[in-house]
């Protein structure tokens, strides 16, 4: 998370400069000075047009770490299968299950 804000701009720092200009929005129409309030409108819009980008990528991000974990998962499953397939290729090598059968049919009979 500290990461993403890093790359893409702190989003409480984007609300501290979308408060602030919100402000100085209110000090400008109160003097009167329109081209001034409307630049500074035209900033509002960027840093709000900014913060659901910043939503946007944080959702991406988290996306496709949830995908690499679940690649990670499924590599670990992977692999213990293996090692458990094999662990079961050596145990039918050292027990002939075709011995085994005749040793419990004779228990039976």
């Amino acid at each position: 998370s500290s990461g993403i804000n890093a790359e893409y701009g702190d989003q409480s720092a984007l609300e501290r400069q979308e408060q602030q200009i919100q402000n100085e929005i209110k000090k400008a129409a109160k003097s009167g000075d329109r081209q001034t309030a409307t630049v500074l409108a035209k900033q509002l819009i960027n840093i709000r047009k900014q913060k659901a980008r910043n939503m946007g990528m944080k959702g991406q991000i988290g996306a496709v770490k949830s995908k690499t974990t679940t690649m990670q998962s499924n590599m670990k499953m992977a692999d213990t299968m293996k090692n458990t397939a094999g662990v079961m290729a050596s145990m039918n090598k050292q027990m002939n299950p075709q011995e085994m059968s005749k040793a419990q049919l004779k228990r039976l009979a």
